[in-house]
């Protein structure tokens, strides 16, 4: 389904990451104010630095059962470690997030501040 929700009330300088799971997608996107001034999707996070208004929304595959059929997965074998994926999130002091991933899949990083 579709959900929307309000981060406008957040304080400035704060980021909000969107962790998603139970999906057969395994990707990172940017959300932020495009050149209207509009809240949207800008695409596929690419590493780069982020705005102060950027959120990222984040999915991670669950398991072998449908997951391969999308290009931007990775390959998933049943009976093997690569049948599942979870990723261990850490959020670091400067301000940054490591995700490191265990099973399909690698490590991911979100780069707010360098």
């Amino acid at each position: 389904g579709d959900h929307v929700y309000d981060f406008s009330s957040r304080k400035r300088g704060s980021n909000v990451v969107v962790i998603a799971g139970d999906v057969h997608r395994d990707y990172q996107r940017v959300a932020d104010y495009d050149e209207n001034g509009k809240f949207s999707d800008l695409g596929f996070y690419d590493g780069s630095e982020l705005n102060d208004t950027a959120i990222i929304v984040m999915t991670t595959i669950t398991d072998a059962y449908g997951c391969s059929k999308y290009p931007e997965n990775p390959e998933m074998i049943m009976g093997t470690v690569t049948e599942q994926a979870v990723d261990i999130v850490t959020i670091c002091p400067d301000g940054n997030v490591r995700l490191t991933r265990i099973g399909a899949g690698k490590d991911r990083a979100i780069l707010y501040k360098k």
